[in-house]
């Protein structure tokens, strides 16, 4: 009878340790997940930021000829157009941080025959 009941504790031991083990797992993988879900949320926040500016800009320039970008303070993350180029064939950079994380995108503009072309909006 001993020997039953040891058989029984070692296996109840056993069965407790696999169901643990699965319960710890199941939580790393879960406390993982939701990390890269905001790490992927707060990239596309950057990504829409830098995009807005960028349009903004784009109107600036159009109004004013002489703006040459400027930093956009928003909270924690900081976002800077930069415009560069001769006469008006320019590029136009926007740039948003926040820590470590960053996101850019730029656009060319081109004056043809007194019409103001723009290429895509490109992510750098």
């Amino acid at each position: 009878m001993k020997k039953d009941s040891g058989q029984a504790l070692i296996a109840l031991l056993l069965g407790t340790a696999i169901i643990m083990f699965w319960a710890i797992e199941s939580a790393t993988l879960n406390i993982s997940q939701v990390n890269l879900s905001s790490s992927s949320t707060e990239g596309r926040s950057l990504l829409i930021k830098a995009e807005g500016y960028l349009e903004d800009s784009i109107i600036t320039y159009l109004r004013y000829p002489d703006y040459n970008g400027r930093t956009y303070p928003a909270g924690d993350i900081t976002c800077t157009v930069q415009i560069s180029g001769v006469g008006y064939n320019k590029n136009i950079n926007s740039i948003c941080e926040k820590g470590e994380k960053s996101r850019s995108v730029e656009v060319n503009t081109f004056l043809n025959e007194g019409v103001f072309t723009f290429s895509k909006i490109t992510e750098k």
